[in-house]
């Protein structure tokens, strides 16, 4: 059961439990239950990863948050806010562009086109900031055909349309770099290239923020590249900054906390039911195991043992001996069954009590090993493996070009961004380019490693 914070509910867990389900398994990124008091952590969890550990080990970007310097949020209408945001957002937006596209080139992979997520309190709202962002007034019309919305209130073509949309917002094909959401991309809406965030709605519980966050976690080269603006998702929040920063601090927060478990004391001295399940194969060798007990000549019933213990340990080879294979029926080619057989046979020479390396042993090893791997294809479900491979000739020169610029052509914009990673302590100065109202000065952004 995928996003199980739902199932929580009291009519939800009755429709659940009138499927006499034998046991459920539960997957979500937000092990919590919302209520009018605040949110209740799971106590059910068997199994935990957390977005720290996650951050840590490199699987996903780091998240950071963005403010004006010396920013006073309070002199400023809401209005005049949204705009602010938007602006300072797409600013960090065309930095993060060119980021990406200096990586793609210096590394030959596949352009990487980032979008920016805008979160809107409602559909009136969301309507009023798509008509900012196409209006001439910002960056001089150039979002106006690059920008989207999407609600519950659309509906037939339109609604068609945005979908077809969102579900090709990775490609490059795709020119939409702003997507205006209310209350709709909270979960199951999986992409790689969202790097910054443009919250202009309060989030109304702790998991609609962090199902926000998560959108704009994934890494779209699958790991960190080692590029700062490449393994990072900046969220906008010039009038939460330091709540943002403060929270993130906190030994709870989505950023710091490793260990989602927490032991109840109480919950120990409860009685358990443990549930094993067997595969197929398993409860076969449980039976034959059944017959062998009951055997009373104790020469038939050694060399049955030692024949189940045969059978056994091919089993148990066979899932590593499968993954050096592009389709299980090669386990039965000759080199392949002449290493497996080899590794079998190291591994019961090392056991002295059996005793089996005799001729007839060793046959007893071969005949079976055909049989085995004819059950362990039977009941497992192969996933199919892709392998691309040069079959033409490779041809490789040098080839005159004219160098593009057209994407080159940034001018410096005003006003200081002050970006601060969620999880570090240290500073460091960068600049942006980007497009925007030209003054003098240039935009500078502080990339604060730590928080003190």
């Amino acid at each position: 059961m995928d996003e199980s914070h739902h199932y929580r509910a009291t009519r939800g867990l009755e429709v659940i439990n009138e499927l006499n389900p034998i046991l459920g398994l539960e997957v979500t990124a937000t092990p919590q239950i919302e209520r009018a008091g605040g949110s209740t952590k799971f106590k059910n969890v068997v199994y935990e990863y957390s977005l720290s550990k996650a951050i840590k080990d490199g699987f996903v970007k780091e998240p950071a948050v963005a403010t004006r310097r010396d920013f006073d949020p309070s002199k400023y209408t809401p209005e005049d806010l949204d705009r602010i945001k938007l602006e300072d957002g797409i600013r960090i937006h065309e930095d993060t562009k060119i980021a990406l596209d200096i990586y793609s080139r210096d590394t030959r992979t596949i352009p990487i086109k980032p979008f920016v997520l805008v979160v809107a309190k409602d559909t009136v709202h969301a309507k009023k900031l798509k008509e900012l962002i196409q209006s001439q007034s910002f960056f001089k019309g150039y979002y106006s055909d690059k920008v989207m919305e999407i609600h519950s209130n659309q509906s037939g073509s339109e609604k068609d349309d945005n979908i077809a949309q969102l579900i090709s917002l990775e490609s490059t094909e795709n020119n939409i770099e702003i997507v205006i959401h209310v209350n709709m991309l909270k979960e199951g809406w999986d992409v790689t290239n969202l790097y910054t965030i443009i919250p202009l709605r309060t989030a109304a519980s702790q998991t609609l923020r962090e199902q926000t966050i998560g959108r704009g976690l994934r890494l779209p080269f699958g790991k960190k590249t080692g590029v700062d603006k490449v393994d990072k998702l900046t969220i906008v929040a010039h009038d939460k900054f330091q709540e943002i920063i403060d929270a993130a601090n906190l030994p709870d927060s989505i950023i710091k906390l490793e260990n989602i478990i927490t032991i109840d004391e109480e919950e120990i001295l409860l009685p358990k039911e443990v549930i094993t399940s067997h595969t197929i194969v398993e409860a076969n060798f449980e039976i034959e195991q059944k017959i062998i007990d009951e055997i009373q000549e104790p020469e038939n019933k050694i060399k049955a043992q030692n024949g189940l213990e045969i059978k056994k340990y091919i089993y148990s080879v066979l899932p590593d001996m499968a993954k050096i294979v592009s389709n299980i029926s090669e386990l039965k080619d000759e080199e392949i069954k002449e290493l497996a057989l080899k590794n079998i046979k190291n591994y019961f020479e090392k056991q002295q009590q059996h005793n089996l390396f005799k001729d007839q042993e060793i046959k007893e090893i071969e005949d079976n090993y055909d049989s085995v791997v004819d059950d362990f294809a039977k009941h497992i479900i192969e996933i199919p493996r892709i392998v691309i491979q040069q079959t033409n000739d490779v041809k490789h020169g040098f080839k005159g070009f004219d160098l593009d610029t057209k994407n080159l052509n940034y001018q410096p914009v005003s006003e200081e961004i002050l970006v601060r990673k969620l999880r570090y302590q240290d500073n460091h100065t960068d600049i942006i380019i980007g497009k925007g109202r030209i003054t003098p000065v240039g935009i500078t952004i502080l990339l604060s490693h730590h928080l003190q």
